[in-house]
């Protein structure tokens, strides 16, 4: 009797879940290709992340973009101290817990307030051994204790060096 039960119980159990996974998709789902046609500068986008106010930022060859719904703008110019260079290769895009941005690109590494557009320019030359590329660096968080957040840069694996470098997050002022 009681492995009649359980079997019972068992049918009635998956004949829901069957019924469940053929319900029809019901929400409807907008995907737009975006390219240089609607004004991205950079077919090869290397990441992508989407800030705590919903705007998607863009790592690509040629710089850091801001993406709103309608048009990209450029903010290379938060990467440097000498913003003379018009572009630079962003290898690694992370928003952190604070919903700061942290942004990993072939000169060095940038903490960026999206809400302010202000940031601080991190030198990773100092962290890394000299002739050491930046160019693949990569980003990772360690949550040290609540409000508080460590970056670990690291080298990337074809470098001759394994090395890293443990980054505190500075405070950035508007």
């Amino acid at each position: 009797m009681l492995t009649t039960r359980i079997t019972f119980i068992l049918i009635i159990l998956t004949a829901l879940l069957f019924r469940l996974q053929a319900q029809p998709f019901t929400q409807d789902v907008n995907i737009q290709l975006i390219g240089p046609e609607q004004g991205l500068p950079d077919r090869n986008t290397r990441c992508i992340v989407q800030d705590k106010i919903g705007f998607l930022w863009l790592g690509t060859r040629t710089g850091l973009y801001r993406y709103d719904g309608y048009s990209f703008e450029n903010y290379n110019h938060l990467l440097q101290e000498d913003s003379t260079e018009n572009y630079t290769v962003i290898n690694e895009l992370k928003v952190d817990n604070k919903g700061r941005l942290w942004v990993a690109h072939e000169n060095g590494l940038a903490v960026i307030d999206p809400v302010l557009l202000s940031s601080r320019k991190i030198n990773l030359k100092k962290y890394f051994p000299k002739n050491e590329s930046l160019f693949n660096v990569s980003i990772s968080f360690e949550r040290l204790f609540p409000g508080n957040v460590r970056a670990t840069v690291n080298a990337p694996p074809e470098s001759a060096n394994n090395f890293n470098a443990s980054v505190h997050a500075p405070k950035i002022s508007g």
